[in-house]
Formats: structure tokens, C-alpha cells, sequence
């Protein structure tokens, strides 16, 4: 949906790969569940921070409403699954 050129593309598919990984090892660490998500959210604070001087700042601001939407919709399936529950 962003229209990366090959050399973005590139470089995008990296740096997810290697905040992937980041992120995998942040949830295998010991803590509690907020520790993890703070660091999890910290390690994508600078995730975006990489993006932003790979992505043009058109491609920048439709990546940054992507998330958005996506954070809409987890919040949504949680909402959703906790209704069930009750």
C-alpha cells in the first residue's frame, strides 16, 4: 500500500525483520506483562524513527494511519472477545 521502490522495499523488509526479532525476544524476557509492553513500544517508537528516513513523509503519514487503524481493530477484537466472556 505504500508504493516502496526496490531500495525501500529493501530496506523496510530489514528493519521489520530486525524489530521483529527485538520484539520476540522483549516478550521471552521475564516481567510482567506491562514491563514487556513498554518495551515492546519502545523498541517501535524507534522502529518508526528508522522508517521515517527510509519512507518519503507521504509514504511516512499513510504508514502512521495504517497503524492507527490496525490499533483500532485490536482494540476492537479485544472489546469483542471480552463481551463474550461476560
Amino acid at each position: 500500500e505504500l508504493t516502496l521502490s526496490d531500495d525501500q522495499y529493501s530496506k523496510v523488509y530489514d528493519i521489520n525483520l530486525k524489530y521483529a526479532q527485538k520484539n520476540t525476544e522483549a516478550l521471552k524476557e521475564e516481567g510482567t506483562r506491562l514491563s514487556k509492553l513498554k518495551a515492546v513500544r519502545a523498541e517501535n517508537g524507534e522502529k518508526n524513527k528508522e522508517l521515517k528516513t527510509v519512507l518519503t513523509e507521504e509514504q511516512f503519514e499513510k504508514y502512521k494511519g495504517m497503524q492507527k487503524e490496525m490499533k483500532a481493530g485490536v482494540k476492537q477484537a479485544y472489546k469483542s472477545r471480552k463481551n463474550k466472556q461476560d
